[in-house]
């Protein structure tokens, strides 16, 4: 029984998380996730050095913060 009440609590918990995640994209009209300039990193960049969310450079200042 102790196992099965972890389980159960596990996955309320993972459940509280990703309905907190969306939050914003179910209230909101038009609601997504707002993006970074993570990819920005030299470690991640493509091969045009670009950042694939806003096509920023990797030196160039980020607008998303």
């Amino acid at each position: 029984m102790t196992i099965l009440y972890t389980i159960i609590l596990a996955i309320g918990v993972l459940m509280i998380y990703f309905i907190g995640m969306g939050v914003r994209m179910f209230f909101q009209k038009q609601g997504q996730f707002r993006g970074t300039c993570a990819s920005q990193s030299p470690f991640l960049k493509t091969d045009d050095g670009s950042c694939s969310y806003c096509g920023k450079s990797a030196e160039d200042a980020c607008p998303n913060k």
